[in-house]
């Protein structure tokens, strides 16, 4: 607790203002309730586990920048002064690169399950894949919904998540 009250004030004081580590940053704190989950339920993550959502969280709090700078425009640097050293280019590029290295740990993780799992994890990465696209097309167009929203309310994307997880599961 006190490390992450520690981070968190080292955040609102210097690390907001540093590029790239304040997204780490964000991203941080989506890790940290997966990890709170796992604490709950009293099954500790694998490697690979946490590999793939440390890469989604990235991806999610890129996608953050990136839609707060395209709709904010020039006032995005008014809002976060972080943000005078994002481009949006660079940004889209970061998120495809993110969502790539995801499915491939995605990938080597399902490829490294036993037989009978191998098979259904290695196209539960299909819909998973399609979630990616579908989270690129939906943090692509100028909103002013929370990117959250667009993993929760969209139907398409719930479509490619209840696959996903149908295909996970069925591997178990």
């Amino acid at each position: 607790m006190g490390a992450y009250l520690t981070l968190s004030f080292l955040y609102s004081w210097v690390l907001k203002h540093i590029p790239v580590v304040e997204v780490l940053f964000v991203a941080s704190g989506f890790l940290l309730r997966v990890l709170g989950g796992a604490a709950a339920t009293h099954v500790p993550p694998s490697k690979w586990f946490l590999l793939v959502c440390s890469l989604g969280a990235v991806g999610v709090a890129i996608a953050k920048r990136y839609t707060e700078l395209t709709n904010l425009g020039a006032e995005a640097i008014k809002h976060r002064p972080v943000m005078r050293w994002y481009r949006p280019a660079a940004l889209r590029l970061a998120q495809i690169v993110v969502g790539a290295l995801m499915i491939a740990g995605y990938l080597a993780w399902a490829a490294g399950e036993h037989p009978g799992a191998r098979t259904w994890h290695l196209v539960s990465a299909l819909p998973l894949a399609a979630a990616l696209v579908r989270f690129g097309v939906l943090t692509g167009r100028r909103t002013s919904a929370p990117v959250e929203d667009m993993l929760t309310r969209d139907a398409p994307m719930l479509v490619c998540e209840v696959s996903w997880l149908a295909l996970f599961v069925a591997g178990l």
